[in-house]
């Protein structure tokens, strides 16, 4: 579900988030790391900011 979401949205910091989540729950360090500096860079750009640092 969030592969697909970001098919449609590739800069779609949310569905970044959950896929960041889901690598480093299986372990996928290096992979999570990737994705957490496009979460990052996608968030920048957004018109709102997280309330909390989740990250």
């Amino acid at each position: 579900m969030i592969r697909d979401d970001l098919k449609r949205f590739p800069r779609n910091a949310r569905s970044l988030y959950g896929l960041h989540e889901s690598l480093v729950k299986q372990g996928r360090a290096g992979d999570a790391a990737w994705v957490k500096r496009q979460c990052d860079e996608a968030w920048r750009d957004a018109d709102v900011t997280p309330s909390l640092d989740v990250m």
